[in-house]
């Protein structure tokens, strides 16, 4: 076997395998990283070098021996290098760039300051997509000969592709110092001037933005939405405050006995289903906007427009035929769209978002329910003969006891017990982990990524499949088992303060 100072002429490893001695002394063995072929003649006597020989498959090279340099070890380092050169340009024209690039880094081993050599190994490492080592030959080679021209254009152009714009720029002036007349460094240099302009305004923007985002609070968020927007908006955004108004007057002039009660009813759950709704995809595009992604703004989805929310299927005619059907509203509202790929930390940033939505509908809903519990107490101290309380029922929301409800009165109360029930379903619905519903988005960024693509293109299906067993077994509250839950509370506390 060979000495243990042996080193593959190719790689530079010292593991080999399949020594095998011949007569004359010489050992055969095969590199365990490269798989070269190799021949190590006898060991030679002090003061020596012995002479390579010749395999069928590879040339061999003798054991590095520590003398002092010398004409003849300066010859023959570079015989063998020359001989690896030629190895690698024909695997090179083999278009065998591994190979080749060893063959190469062995040669410059032999001869580290060869600029034949070295701008051979730059080509190869290029080729192969060894970019930093391809820059490192090239830099060698220019502090051999600083005003080599290939390898001035070369190392800029691999300097601008890493986006070194200034290094790039450093070589490009130099090259067209000695050339005046390089058209091709002259572009190379625009299109790198123009790269580091663009790169420094998109940077500028950024911080800009983050900077902007990092001071904004929500609540400056819908202010500034508010401020900024145009009439029209405005003019339908009040159509929230309008639409109770109306239902007080249609109550005022049909009476507590009129046929009218039940659409009466009708169009307050209506309301209601369509504010809940909205309010719901607000709180989605405002946390967006919040966490840096302006996709719902872009869309129109961030806005108190009630129009830039509505479905007519969705918002109207399922939630209303679910009603006559069984007493279950279900609806949607036009969905507010956020790109998970503009917000500062992911996967958090789709979770929150995703979050904000049955967050707000709770919150709402509390709110409501906060509110219906102050007009019961006011309305039962104006009319003692009166009490008035909540029940869980959506059909019934409120129970009035001995007493006239008046119009004010009636409306106020149905719109606050109903906007407690509804936007506790709209939130507990939209946990369910089904796609596109946003307890799905929260799953996903939970599950493990391996599962995801899996778990994705069946879990529609099987979404629609679990609701329709639901419904058809009967089995379909229990999806909402947390709202019920919400229900019972608000029902037990009205009953036990009213």
């Amino acid at each position: 076997m060979a000495g243990s100072e042996s080193k593959c002429p190719y790689c530079g490893s010292k593991s080999f395998s399949g020594g095998v001695k011949s007569p004359d002394g010489s050992i055969r063995a095969r590199c365990v990283k490269c798989g070269n072929s190799l021949i190590f003649p006898p060991q030679p006597a002090a003061g020596t070098i012995g002479a390579p020989q010749k395999d069928s498959k590879a040339v061999g090279a003798s054991p590095k021996v520590e003398l002092k340099a010398g004409a003849g070890d300066e010859r023959e380092a570079n015989l063998q290098a020359k001989e690896l050169l030629i190895e690698g340009a024909a695997l090179f024209n083999d278009k065998k760039y591994p190979a080749a690039v060893i063959k190469f880094r062995a040669a410059s081993d032999k001869v580290p300051r060869n600029i034949d050599i070295l701008q051979a190994l730059a080509t190869a490492c290029s080729r192969q997509n060894l970019l930093y080592e391809a820059l490192a030959a090239y830099t060698k080679i220019l502090e051999i000969d600083p005003s080599h021209r290939e390898s001035l254009l070369k190392a800029s152009m691999l300097h601008i592709q890493r986006k070194r714009y200034a290094q790039g720029e450093g070589f490009l002036k130099k090259l067209i110092e000695l050339e005046p007349g390089n058209a091709q460094a002259a572009l190379m240099l625009k299109i790198a001037e123009d790269n580091k302009r663009l790169e420094e305004s998109v940077a500028a923007m950024k911080r800009a933005h983050e900077a902007q985002v990092e001071t904004t609070s929500p609540i400056e968020i819908i202010t500034g939405l508010i401020g900024a927007a145009g009439r029209k908006t405005k003019i339908y955004a009040s159509g929230w405050v309008a639409f109770p108004l109306f239902l007080i007057a249609i109550r005022g002039v049909a009476g507590p006995d009129s046929a009218a009660t039940p659409w009466l009813l009708y169009l307050s759950l209506f309301y209601t289903v369509w504010l809940a709704l909205s309010l719901h995809e607000l709180g989605h595009g405002v946390c967006a906007l919040f966490l840096g992604d302006d996709t719902a703004l872009k869309s129109g989805r961030v806005t108190l427009n009630p129009l830039s929310h509505f479905s007519t299927i969705g918002s109207a005619v399922v939630p209303l035929f679910a009603y006559l059907a069984g007493g279950v509203v279900f609806g949607w509202a036009k969905s507010a769209p956020f790109n998970p790929v503009n917000m500062k930390r992911q996967p958090l940033g789709a979770v929150l978002t995703a979050g904000m939505g049955p967050f707000t509908s709770f919150m709402v809903s509390y709110a409501m329910f906060i509110l219906f519990m102050v007009l019961a107490a006011a309305h039962n101290s104006i009319h003692p003969e009166s009490h008035v309380w909540f029940t869980a029922a959506l059909s019934d929301p409120i129970k009035a006891g001995a007493g006239y409800l008046e119009p004010f009165w009636f409306v106020a109360l149905e719109l606050t017990a109903l906007g407690a029930v509804i936007n506790l379903l709209v939130g507990a619905f939209n946990l369910l982990p089904f796609p596109p519903l946003d307890g799905w988005w929260i799953l996903k960024a939970a599950a493990p990524r391996l599962l995801t693509p899996r778990v994705e293109r069946k879990a529609t299906l099987g979404g629609v499949l679990a609701l329709a067993v639901a419904v058809a077994t009967g089995f379909a509250p229990l999806f909402l088992y947390p709202a019920y839950v919400a229900l019972s509370f608000y029902y037990f506390v009205s009953g036990a303060a009213l």
